[in-house]
């Protein structure tokens, strides 16, 4: 898998890096969890400081567009990214 960095926009006031860029790969897609370590690993933070908002492959096709936002510190992801809520444990 080869990481292709498009466009790269520093926001500041949300302590993240939003990024789009083009993946490039072998057989499957590769999954948000393979791309956020891929990324977490060029920007030096951890993988829970990654948010992979989408990617979009073609059909048939090795490449695939991307967008993510790296944040500074999984303290910054939690304030800002909407979280899902926790289910109910049965009793």
């Amino acid at each position: 898998m080869k990481l292709e960095i498009t466009q790269e926009k520093e926001n500041k006031l949300l302590d993240r890096t939003e990024v789009e860029g083009v993946l490039k790969f072998e057989g499957a897609t590769p999954s948000n969890d393979t791309l956020a370590e891929a990324l977490a690993k060029k920007y030096n933070c951890a993988k829970d400081a990654v948010c992979v908002k989408h990617i979009y492959g073609k059909f048939g096709k090795t490449l695939a567009n991307f967008e993510a936002n790296v944040y500074k510190s999984k303290e910054a992801l939690e304030k800002v990214e909407a979280q899902p809520k926790k289910k109910e444990e049965a009793k």
